[in-house]
C-alpha cells in the first residue's frame, strides 16, 4: 500500500483521514447526508486505523485486512488525497485545534500504551482530544 493508504500513525495524510472520518461521523447532520455504504466505510476505516496503531499482531489484525481486501480495495470509497495547499491549510486547522484540546496527562511517545490503559469511560471522554 502507498503511504496515503498504509494506516500508518506517522503519516500526515492517514492522520488527517482520520481525523475527519471522526468530524463526519460524530456530527449528526453531516452523519445523515452520507449513503450507508460510505457510513461502513467511515467506521471499519477508524477500526482498521486503531488496529494499527495499537500494534496489533498481524495474525489478529482481521479488521485491517477486511477493510483493505473488502471495502477499500474492491469498493467505490477511498481516502482524500491531499494536495499541497489543502494539506497546509489542514496542518493550520489541527494546530489551531491543538491549542483548544485537553493535554494528555502522559506524554506523546506512551500515548497508545496509556490510551490502553484508561477506563472505557475515559477514553470515550479525552481519547479523541488525546489523539490530536
Amino acid at each position: 500500500m502507498d503511504q496515503k493508504h498504509s494506516l500508518s500513525t506517522h503519516h500526515r495524510e492517514i492522520r488527517y483521514n482520520i481525523i475527519l472520518t471522526h468530524l463526519v461521523l460524530e456530527e449528526p447532520k453531516t452523519r445523515a447526508q452520507l449513503e450507508p455504504t460510505l457510513i461502513t466505510f467511515l467506521q471499519w476505516l477508524i477500526h482498521a486505523w486503531l488496529e494499527t496503531a495499537m500494534r496489533v499482531d498481524h495474525v489478529e489484525d482481521e479488521t485491517r485486512d477486511m477493510w483493505i481486501h473488502q471495502m477499500w480495495k474492491p469498493g467505490k470509497h477511498d481516502l482524500i488525497r491531499w494536495s499541497r495547499a489543502q494539506n497546509e491549510k489542514m496542518c493550520a486547522a489541527i494546530r489551531a485545534l491543538w491549542v483548544k484540546v485537553a493535554k494528555p496527562p502522559f506524554n506523546v511517545k506512551e500515548y497508545w500504551t496509556k490510551a490502553r490503559e484508561q477506563s472505557v469511560e475515559s477514553f470515550r471522554w479525552d481519547g479523541a482530544s488525546w489523539a490530536l
